[in-house]
Parts: structure tokens; sequence; C-alpha cells
């Protein structure tokens, strides 16, 4: 079962949160309003996944909670969406998104799925060489810190190239980003 954390400032929003969560057999194991409270609550109790409202909060959380997948609601622009990822966010909701695409960033650690393939991927620019290596090792199972040391690039120019991977393909996640890229041609997987 995956563990949540939950850091927003609206009560009600953490409360359907944790319902969503309940329904799809993740747990919310605590709750914070302040992005700082929340990052220290995620350092001490290492949750799956930590769900935030804010760049902040997901550069905070990034930095005390390394292992913990965070998953960013309310992000509403591409814009926006890529300096999640490039800041530490593994998947992110925008206004449109609904429940179930919620539950698939937050259970995607046990369950990859995918919300959306798409096909268009070149008109927005193909990959770059280097996003094509960094989704290829992605396709592999590789950590950050893992295609990093793989790719002798830092973790940071890792965390860009995922984002711009991400906007490209418009992926939410990891997941989406490998299942995309395996339609469309452009990662194998061995076997």
């Amino acid at each position: 079962m995956t563990s949540v954390l939950v850091i927003h400032d609206q009560r009600l929003v953490r409360d359907a949160v944790r319902s969503i969560c309940a329904e799809g057999g993740a747990t919310v194991i605590a709750e914070a309003e302040e992005a700082l409270d929340g990052a220290r609550l995620a350092a001490g109790l290492s949750p799956d996944v930590v769900v935030v409202s804010s760049i902040a909060s997901v550069k905070a959380v990034a930095q005390q909670a390394p292992d913990s997948r965070i998953v960013l609601i309310g992000a509403s622009g591409s814009a926006e969406r890529s300096n999640a990822m490039v800041s530490g966010a593994s998947a992110v909701i925008g206004p449109q998104d609904g429940s179930a695409e919620f539950l698939s960033a937050v259970t995607s650690i046990e369950y990859p799925v995918i919300l959306r393939l798409v096909s268009n991927a070149s008109e927005r620019g193909p990959l770059t060489r280097r996003e094509h290596e960094v989704l290829q090792q992605l396709a592999e199972g590789r950590s950050s810190q893992e295609i990093a040391a793989e790719l002798f690039i830092s973790l940071k120019t890792v965390k860009n190239h995922l984002g711009s991977i991400y906007m490209k393909l418009e992926a939410h996640n990891r997941t989406q980003a490998v299942l995309s890229g395996m339609r469309l041609g452009l990662v194998r997987i061995a076997s």
C-alpha cells in the first residue's frame, strides 16, 4: 500500500485527497498546512508519495525527502509543469485532471499506468540526443541519481532533461514518459 503525506493549506483539499486516496487503496499517513512543516514530516516519515500544491513545497520536500515521489496538484500551464519537474516533482496534476488521474499519479509506484498516450510529440520538437538517452535510462528503470552517474551529468541536469521530456511527450510522470516513448518507438525495453 502506498503511504501518502499531504501538504496543502486548505483543509477541504486535504480531506478530499485523503478520501480519494482511501478509495484507491493508498493511505494518508500525515498532513501539513505549510511547506516547511510538511518537508520536515516527509524527512521523518519517509512516505512513498508527498502531495503538494506549490513549487516551494516541491523544492522543500525534494531537499528533505529525496526518496519520496512528489505529486504537485493544481499546476495549470506547461511552464509551471516543467518548472515543477525540474524542481523535483514526479508527477503534476492540472486543474482539468480528475480523481482517476490523481490516483494514477499517486499509485503508479506500485501500479504503473499511463493517463494519456500522445503521438504528436514531434509538434513540440523532437527529443535531443541527451533527452533520448535519459528517456532510455528511465525505460531501464534507473533513478535520477543512477542516470546522472551513468551519463556523467549532474542530478540538476537530469531533472532539467526530465522536465523537457515530460513537456514534449505531455507526460505527468516517469511511467507516462516511458510508455509514450515506447509507443512512439523512442525507447526499447530489453527482454
